[in-house]
């Protein structure tokens, strides 16, 4: 018995120096963080200062965004530019890497169909572009869900082309991404995750963009001009041209004071040791980077869903006046934060919803596999009058879209009475207000 409480004092005191060790790194993991927040402070008051000293700049895009573009809004501009033949051309050669196989302009789909950033569609050949320009955080098997719905369609591992637009680096997507439901095991195949294009904006799109006007005949003016503005955006935002160059000269020595305050030229002329330390930092920054955007991301979730129950009150009192009534469809078996008028088409029961998925949608809340074929393309054809193009069918979603920047309570209610307008005046239509 002594020998084993021997044992156990021995086990319990190398417990308590490894919780000492790790304590002490977790301190120093914490203290580089905290100099890192106050480096990037430094840095973005520099930022703000020499800012402020340059003239007056007027992009419109900048001013219709208030500021920056959110990554659908970069998602849409590319998918538009890539409608023009030309262009498209020049981008598969260019960005993708193919020159020797046609792909159509007419094959190039909406923006966000089936919450794929921007894809292509051809007959021999499919690309799914995954647009994080702005750096926005990676969502549990996001890439492999978009490989799956390519697959579903009859596209081999050879067909598929999987295109990753960063901000400003080059990283590749995680396995988070990559795997099934972000699980890190059932992932996609070893030749299509081989054969992924890694890209970013402040490079590889901007000198692509820039190349974009020689393409085009003098008469597309209105063309030209929108590539102009979107070359300029990316220029303001990614701080490219040389009148940064002030500011990028006070930043890097900034960065070098505060980071490599230890070496000088004077007593270190081994590089290495420089460089070592960079890729420490960076490394520091990423992880500090991932955790802020993805804290970003949660509070965004968490703003929308709550503005999505404010909204709710308003617009069941907006729809009292027409006789209808708002139903919380989580009662229903749908997720938290689905509201929506009680519809059906040939006495099958729906709804006329509006929620939350990554963003605010409304649409058309069927269980699909009840529905024909007849009864989803009248759904459809009235999706398709209002305005919205359908972003792809769900289990519960026969069609939906984003609103976009319109008010969730203008895009609902106007959804419903549009529905209620086209039930009122269509002959045999099968829709009926419960």
């Amino acid at each position: 018995m002594r020998q084993i409480f021997t044992i156990f004092a021995i086990d319990m005191d190398k417990i308590k120096k490894l919780i000492s060790i790790l304590s002490e790194q977790a301190a120093d993991k914490s203290k580089e963080q905290m100099e890192l927040f106050v480096t990037s402070d430094k840095i973005g008051r520099i930022l703000k200062a020499e800012l402020a000293k340059m003239p007056l700049h007027i992009n419109v895009i900048a001013i219709s965004a208030v500021g920056k573009l959110k990554e659908t809004a970069h998602s849409s501009v590319l998918q538009h530019l890539l409608k023009n033949q030309a262009i498209l051309d020049s981008f598969m050669n260019q960005i993708i890497g193919i020159s020797n196989c046609k792909v159509s302009s007419k094959k190039v789909r909406t923006a966000e169909q089936d919450r794929i950033d921007v894809s292509i569609f051809d007959e021999r050949l499919c690309v799914i572009i995954e647009n994080k320009v702005n750096d926005a955080v990676e969502q549990p098997g996001q890439i492999y869900r978009y490989v799956q719905k390519a697959k579903e369609i009859g596209y081999g591992d050879h067909e598929i082309k999987v295109l990753y637009l960063n901000s400003s680096h080059h990283y590749i997507p995680s396995d988070f991404s990559l795997t099934k439901d972000g699980n890190g095991v059932e992932r996609i195949s070893p030749e299509i995750e081989r054969n992924i294009i890694v890209k970013d904006y402040a490079h590889d799109i901007y000198e692509w963009v820039c190349k974009l006007p020689n393409l085009l005949p003098d008469n597309e003016k209105f063309l030209h001009s929108a590539i102009l503005q979107y070359q300029d955006y990316l220029e303001e935002y990614f701080h490219i041209t040389d009148k940064f160059k002030n500011m990028k000269d006070k930043i890097r020595k900034t960065i070098i004071s505060e980071i490599l305050s230890e070496f000088s030229d004077e007593n270190d002329i081994n590089y290495s040791k420089r460089i070592e330390r960079l890729e420490e930092t960076s490394a520091n920054l990423q992880e500090l980077l991932g955790g802020v955007n993805e804290l970003i991301n949660e509070l965004s979730i968490c703003q929308i869903k709550l503005n999505s129950r404010r909204v709710a009150e308003p617009i069941k009192q907006e729809l009292k006046k027409f006789g209808y009534n708002l139903i919380n469809l989580s009662d229903f078996g749908y997720t938290e934060n689905n509201y929506g008028v009680r519809i059906s088409i040939n006495g099958k029961i729906g709804y006329i919803v509006y929620g939350y998925a990554e963003r605010e949608y409304i649409g058309f809340a069927f269980d699909t596999y009840c529905l024909t074929k007849a009864e989803k393309d009248a759904l459809g054809l009235i999706f398709n009058k209002f305005g919205k193009e359908n972003a792809g069918e769900e289990p519960r979603l026969v069609c939906w879209q984003y609103i976009g920047c319109t008010s969730l309570l203008d895009a609902f209610l106007n959804f419903v009475l549009y529905v209620r307008n086209f039930t009122n005046t269509e002959n045999k239509c099968a829709i009926r207000f419960e």
